[in-house]
């Protein structure tokens, strides 16, 4: 950490004027290579991170080049999981459903994957460039389990013995 202050607002437009000056007090102007933060709009701007009005692209502007931009990766992984999870039906109906089992397994199948990637991010003594490469490859695993039609092998037995009993 390099500084620490209290803005009186947390636009993007004065959160990059504070940014930028710290880098400029430390002359570190050509040693950023990434720009890492919560992920938020005035951040990175929205969903798609096309907006312009962000510190990210802020920072890449003022820099002259480009910046890696990092969102906070506990919270990339959080919310995957969570977006994941929500898709399966489970609500309090569950339990009365034959197939809770098979849907439990699954998920659970599925979260290892995020369970080692944040055991790999836990780490201290990360940098942001480590960081992205942890989070494209979690990305890469889900992608290929999605294209290959990945059911655990718990859950495929337990699909197997659905399908036999005319579930």
């Amino acid at each position: 950490m390099l500084d620490f202050v209290e803005l009186k607002g947390e636009t993007a437009k004065q959160l990059a004027a504070e940014i930028l000056a710290v880098i400029e007090y430390f002359t570190l102007q050509d040693k950023v290579v990434a720009f890492s933060a919560d992920n938020t709009n005035t951040n990175f701007g929205g969903l798609n991170r096309k907006g312009r009005v962000n510190v990210h692209t802020k920072a890449k502007d003022c820099l002259q080049r480009e910046v890696i931009g990092l969102g906070c990766p506990a919270h990339i992984i959080h919310n995957t999981t969570r977006t994941a999870l929500g898709i399966i039906p489970i609500d309090v109906e569950l339990f009365k459903d034959p197939n809770k089992e098979l849907w439990l397994s699954f998920a659970l199948g599925n979260l290892s994957i995020f369970k080692d990637a944040i055991k790999k991010l836990e780490g201290q003594d990360r940098c942001a460039v480590e960081l992205a490469a942890i989070l494209k490859d979690l990305e890469a695993k889900l992608t290929a389990r999605h294209h290959d039609d990945f059911i655990p092998v718990l859950a495929r037995g337990l699909l197997r013995e659905l399908e036999e009993n005319c579930y």
